[in-house]
Formats: C-alpha cells, structure tokens, sequence
C-alpha cells in the first residue's frame, strides 16, 4: 500500500489560486449569460488567483532550504540505518536542509526498489 503524503502549503497554496481562477471564469460565463456581475468581481478574482499562485510557487521553492525539522532529523537517522546516503547525510556536520533530504529519500527509495529487483529475479531463476 502506498503511503499518503500531504502535500506541501505552498502546492496547496497554488491549487487555491487555480480554483479561484476557475471560479473566476465561472463568473466570466455567467456575465455573458447576462447576470450582473461587475468588472470588480472579475478583476479581483483574477488578481487574487494570480497572488495565490504566485506566493504558493514562492513558498514551495523556498521551502527546500530550510534546515530540518526534529522529526525529520529522526526520520533520516532511521533511513541511515538501512540506506548508506542517508547514512553520509547525517554524518555531515550541520543540519541538513529539507531538499537534501528529499533527494536522499528518493536515492533510498530506488536503491530499495532495485535490491528488490534483483532478489526478485535470483528467486525466478532459481525456482
């Protein structure tokens, strides 16, 4: 079963703005079709979805320098044990960031799926 993960604020953040453009074009369908809805309505929903997108793309992108969190320091001393990057990034004095660590999990992630791989084919040969 694949582990859920919440995505981050600022992906949340741009998905908000997205909608509140859709909900913009809505209103922009319904002037058309003759309901009373001001140029202000239309304007501000546009430039409110355009701020939502904006400060959630600036948001994400700053988010991976950030030094870890406690519980994520304690996540990647458990992937040390069994993953040999994890291991080198939590040796490295300092705290790591949050991008260093991502990609630390995805190298242990590929490094699992091809051990399993292997194993997989050894046993089919074998058998």
């Amino acid at each position: 079963m694949k582990r859920y993960k919440f995505p981050h604020y600022g992906t949340l953040t741009t998905k908000i703005g997205a909608s509140v453009w859709f909900v913009t074009l809505l209103l922009v369908w319904a002037r058309a079709n003759r309901l009373p809805i001001t140029d202000a309505w239309i304007g501000g929903g546009l430039l409110l979805g355009l701020l939502l997108v904006i400060g959630g793309m600036v948001a994400k992108s700053q988010s991976h320098h950030r030094p870890l969190s406690a519980a994520g320091v304690a996540h990647l001393f458990w992937l040390a044990r069994s993953c040999p990057h994890a291991k080198a990034l939590a040796e490295q004095s300092g705290t790591p960031t949050w991008g260093e660590a991502h990609h630390v999990a995805k190298l242990c992630r590929n490094a699992r799926k091809e051990i399993g791989q292997a194993f997989r084919e050894h046993r089919d040969a074998v058998h």
